[in-house]
């Protein structure tokens, strides 16, 4: 008797521990898989995360952008005094400036008066007869308005056009491709200026050809880069047909 019952309680015991087996390995394979359940849920959250820091990034970014481009429009570039200081200076006139604390500021223009009329009669002539033929133009300047009316007013002229916001871009861009010519800028805020971006340009295709342009009246910079191979030196603001003149001489 005593066997038998044993033995049951064996039989009861290993079916229980079967039953206990099978739990177990249940109970981890569901712990699997809510494990990787989360893990992936986890990679999903830490993405989503990634993408909200560069949506923010991108947008502060843009924001300094932003406040920069509002400032500049609020000081403007300085472009228009060094324009009229280059214009006074070329008539042999000066300027006087007065200052007052919360009065404000006053610009006395002086210019040599003249009785002598002017015979200088300017000829009839076509805006056709300051096309070109298609060629491409390099115009390198570091202030965007400057680049932008420029290529306006080349592409009126028939020019083809390419914009460059420094010397250092501009050269870059030549180590991989040709032009027929430069309208270069001579003073650049940022980086080198155009004297020695000519001089550079120079070293990759020798005999390049340039027509320099600058707000500022002609300087030892402008001289220099003419006696390297540059041809005319125009004013800012400059007219259509100064333009136009300048590029027909200097691309013949």
């Amino acid at each position: 008797m005593i066997s038998v019952k044993f033995n049951n309680e064996y039989r009861e015991l290993k079916k229980y521990d079967g039953k206990l087996l099978k739990a177990h390995e249940g109970l981890e394979k569901r712990v699997n898989e809510r494990t990787a359940s989360l893990a992936k849920i986890n990679k999903q959250l830490k993405k989503e995360i990634e993408e909200r820091k560069k949506t923010e990034n991108e947008r502060k970014q843009l924001e300094i952008k932003l406040i920069q481009a509002q400032k500049m429009e609020a000081i403007g570039t300085g472009l228009g005094m060094s324009v009229v200081w280059g214009t006074i200076k070329d008539h042999k006139g000066y300027i006087n400036v007065k200052s007052e604390k919360e009065k404000g500021t006053t610009f006395m223009i002086y210019l040599p008066a003249t009785r002598e009329q002017n015979n200088n009669h300017r000829l009839d002539t076509k805006i056709e007869d300051y096309y070109g033929s298609n060629e491409t133009v390099l115009v390198v300047d570091d202030i965007k308005d400057q680049r932008e009316i420029a290529k306006d007013m080349l592409t009126t002229l028939n020019y083809s056009v390419v914009l460059a916001s420094s010397g250092e871009e501009a050269i870059e861009y030549l180590k991989t491709n040709t032009v027929d010519i430069l309208l270069l800028d001579m003073i650049m805020d940022n980086g080198i200026d155009g004297y020695e971006t000519y001089n550079r340009i120079l070293k990759i295709h020798p005999g390049q050809k340039a027509i320099i342009a600058s707000g500022f009246s002609e300087t030892d910079h402008v001289k220099q880069a003419q006696k390297l191979g540059a041809g005319s030196y125009i004013k800012k603001p400059y007219l259509l047909e100064t333009l136009g003149k300048a590029m027909i001489s200097e691309l013949k």
